[in-house]
């Protein structure tokens, strides 16, 4: 892969780890439904997104994998789902 073609995926993953970052911090929101809303956002920024490049997705995996998997222990059934989901697909 050329150098400037990484380059550009790269400032592409940054920038929607940027965007994302509000999502994750809000998964350790008290309120649940905060949470469930953060995770359906996820779902359709991580899951959803066609115009993502596998290098994207590697990328995008590697910085929602923790609070994905803490996720899987909360109280919520439909959280825990939900990060069940993103994780799997």
């Amino acid at each position: 892969m050329p150098a400037a073609q990484l380059q550009l995926i790269m400032a592409g993953l940054e920038e929607l780890k940027q965007k994302l970052q509000r999502d994750v911090n809000s998964l350790l929101d008290e309120n649940r439904h905060t949470r469930r809303r953060a995770l359906e956002r996820l779902w359709k920024e991580a899951v959803q997104n066609d115009a993502l490049a596998n290098d994207e997705i590697e990328g995008l995996f590697d910085f929602l994998l923790k609070p994905l998997l803490r996720a899987f222990s909360d109280p919520v059934e439909k959280c825990r789902e939900l990060a069940i989901e993103i994780i799997t697909k």
